[in-house]
């Protein structure tokens, strides 16, 4: 699936997790789930075009975990499995 961005972001379609899991060595506990969010980056936006910087890669990659802002993005639904589309300024880490 090829995600075709706005020209001034980029976009990231992102499958969210379900519950706390362990990482590495990073736990994220059930109490910080209703704030930064996690899941696994299912498709990225090519490069894009930067006021201020010109032309900008991605930082981020499919199949990248990420913990992502709580209440932003836009929820939806592809052939029956849910993602959330998000802006990349909106991921905090990859995990």
């Amino acid at each position: 699936m090829k995600i075709v961005s706005a020209q001034f972001s980029n976009r990231v379609l992102v499958k969210q997790d379900e519950a706390a899991k362990t990482d590495g060595e990073i736990y994220i506990p059930p109490s910080l789930l209703e704030k930064p969010l996690s899941g696994v980056v299912y498709s990225v936006s090519e490069n894009y075009l930067c006021p201020k910087n010109g032309i900008v890669t991605p930082t981020v990659k499919n199949k990248d975990r990420v913990l992502y802002k709580n209440g932003t993005g836009s929820p939806m639904t592809i052939e029956g499995t849910e993602y959330i589309m998000l802006m990349e300024s909106d991921i905090f880490v990859v995990l």
